[in-house]
């Protein structure tokens, strides 16, 4: 994953939004991080959905890495709102979704996740 322009102006506190197992990529090093999963099998620090955040923050940056792919369309907003709600005033958003502009709906395998293999038609 490339580094951000300004990546090294992101400080302090970070919300890893969808945390699942990952790690913070390591342009965030240094950073204090409070982990949010709707999974608590990931262990994170706060089991909630982020459509509905809960009584937290405020933080520096909120960091989501494939994670808003997974709500439904009309959720998508109101995670963006939750989002801007828990940072602080000039905080810092960073937000990693596919590219899908390629993406055909085929069976034709694009890649094979720890799932199985996934094709076009499952990324629609």
């Amino acid at each position: 994953m490339d580094t951000p322009p300004e990546a090294q102006t992101l400080p302090g506190a970070i919300l890893h939004v969808g945390c699942g197992h990952e790690p913070l990529p390591p342009w965030f090093q240094g950073a204090v991080e409070t982990r949010l999963d709707i999974d608590p099998r990931c262990e994170p620090d706060v089991v909630a959905s982020m459509t509905d955040l809960g009584d937290i923050g405020p933080f520096d940056v909120v960091f989501s890495s494939h994670s808003l792919e997974h709500l439904a369309p009309h959720d998508v907003g109101v995670a963006l709102g939750e989002f801007r709600r828990v940072l602080k005033p000039g905080g810092r958003l960073v937000v990693i979704v596919p590219d899908l502009e390629d993406v055909r709906p085929t069976e034709d395998v694009l890649y094979v996740s720890p799932a199985g293999p996934i094709a076009g038609i499952d990324m629609y």
